[in-house]
C-alpha cells in the first residue's frame, strides 16, 4: 500500500510542477509578444506545450490504474 501511496504522490507532484512550468513558459511567451520578438515567443509556447502534454498523458496514466483498481 505505501508504494502505491508514493507512486500517486509522485505522479501528481510531477503533474503539478509540469503544469506550473507550462504557466511560466506561456507567461514568458507573452512577454516575448510585448516585446515584439515572435520567434521567441513560439518557441516558448512550443516547451509549454510539450510540458501540458507530458501532465495529459501523466493524468490519463493515473486515470487508467485508477480504472483497473
Amino acid at each position: 500500500m505505501q508504494k502505491n501511496t508514493e507512486h500517486t504522490l509522485n505522479l501528481t507532484m510531477t503533474m503539478i510542477l509540469k503544469i506550473g512550468s507550462a504557466r511560466s513558459m506561456i507567461a514568458a511567451a507573452l512577454a516575448e509578444i510585448a516585446a515584439y520578438r515572435y520567434e521567441a515567443a513560439r518557441e516558448k509556447l512550443r516547451q509549454a506545450e510539450t510540458e501540458l502534454l507530458t501532465a495529459q498523458r501523466l493524468q490519463v496514466r493515473r486515470l487508467i490504474e485508477n480504472a483497473k483498481a
